[in-house]
């Protein structure tokens, strides 16, 4: 099987993939293309600087005649290239940074009911206490939470929305353990319980409306 790099996260993946499995970088044509203009644009922000060095050096070294003749031309050049190097499309980047979210997310959401599935076929013959079976549950939640945590966390966000997104995402995870350790979804829970559940339901409702926005803000 022929392997190739992807561009995002660089590890190594199959050249038939369409998203990457370790972040979730899709290979569409369309998201390429977004994911090229995007890659431009801050390629072409540093060059202004580089300019500027060796501009200075080449300065210091002609004849001190020559100097008071060139300065005003040197100067006149770097204004020029200041106000017209072009800056990065900060409405492109927000899009690029909403779709490869959206993607990373509905990959880690798949790849929980997934895992999920099996951790119930395999725990389906355990017996004992109501207690046992929580520890067991947790300690699995946790494991799980914390790869997709981390994957969650390789995105390179900028866009402060997009930024707020990721964070309620990964606050349902843990808000999602602390339910589970204090009996949050049984019949009667306790005071602490419902008060992480209502919690888990403001930040979920904040989730949907900001997703929506941002869907309708970037539309695919």
């Amino acid at each position: 099987m022929a392997l190739t790099r992807c561009p995002e996260c660089r590890k190594k993946i199959s050249e038939s993939a369409q998203f990457c499995p370790n972040c979730g970088f899709s290979f569409k044509e369309e998201d390429l293309e977004i994911y090229k203009q995007v890659s431009l644009q801050k390629m072409l922000v540093s060059p202004r600087g580089v300019f500027f060095i060796d501009l200075v050096q080449w300065f210091l070294h002609i004849k001190e005649a020559l100097k008071m003749k060139l300065l005003q031309m040197i100067f006149l050049v770097l204004i020029v290239s200041a106000c017209s190097s072009p800056k990065p499309d900060n409405f492109a980047n927000a899009k690029y940074e909403f779709a490869q979210f959206v993607r990373m997310a509905v990959y880690l959401d798949d790849q929980f009911i997934h895992e999920a599935h099996n951790y119930r076929a395999e725990n389906r013959h355990l017996t004992g206490d109501k207690a046992q079976k929580q520890k067991s549950m947790l300690k699995w939640l946790k494991e799980i939470h914390s790869k997709q945590i981390q994957k969650m966390n390789s995105l390179e966000i900028e866009d402060p929305e997009v930024s707020r997104l990721r964070t309620l995402f990964i606050q349902n995870r843990l808000d999602t353990e602390k339910a589970v350790e204090n009996d949050g979804y049984a019949k009667k829970p306790s005071a602490k319980a419902m008060e992480i559940n209502q919690k888990i339901e403001r930040n979920k409702t904040e989730y949907r409306q900001l997703f929506d926005t941002l869907k309708k803000k970037y539309p695919a």
